[in-house]
């Protein structure tokens, strides 16, 4: 008489594999010095934002933007069209670096 080969339940240590390669992938992504940061040293001069303001009547500030650095300020009640065209028009001018203010 034979006996059946013995059950082995796999699945506990599908889940500890997978477990652990979670931690691993976290603990390399949040490793210090890993994430790119671009901070001022100490007495270094911070760069100058050129700001635009964009309200549903009008946009100031546009028309004096430049290539340099630009903040956009804009109102929560005013549609992403208008933002949009104000980016559109940022990229025709060859303007690299955007930031929005919240």
């Amino acid at each position: 008489m034979r006996r059946p080969p013995p059950h082995i339940d796999l699945v506990p240590l599908l889940d500890t594999i997978f477990l652990l390669l979670f931690f691993f992938l976290c603990a390399a992504i949040l490793q210090p010095g890993s994430l790119a940061t671009d901070l001022s040293a100490p007495g270094e001069q911070i760069k100058k934002y050129h700001t635009i303001t964009i309200t549903k009547e009008q946009v100031s500030g546009l028309d004096e933007a430049t290539v340099g650095p630009v903040l956009i300020k804009a109102e929560a009640d005013v549609d992403f069209g208008r933002v949009s065209s104000v980016l559109r028009r940022l990229q025709e001018r060859k303007v690299q670096k955007i930031n929005f203010a919240l």
